[in-house]
């Protein structure tokens, strides 16, 4: 599987904590993984973590922190 496709989670940078509420409609075990933000092991999304793998049905709050390196310059 490629992966799914998923809208886009935009966050302000410098915020300390962004809560992503994870609700999985399909009928698999199914997780994410972000990047560019900071998290711990919890809210990482890789196996093994508590976020690691949501049952068909189930949510999970995945918590993380946008620090400034995490925003894209543009121009």
């Amino acid at each position: 599987m490629m992966g799914i496709v998923c809208p886009t989670i935009r966050a302000a940078v410098g915020r300390r904590y962004h809560q992503i509420h994870f609700l999985n409609k399909i009928d698999m075990p199914l997780s994410m993984h972000p990047h560019s933000i900071m998290y711990d092991k919890n809210n990482e999304g890789a196996d093994g973590s508590k976020g690691g793998s949501i049952p068909p049905g189930e949510r999970y709050t995945f918590t993380c922190i946008a620090g400034r390196g995490a925003g894209a310059r543009l121009g």
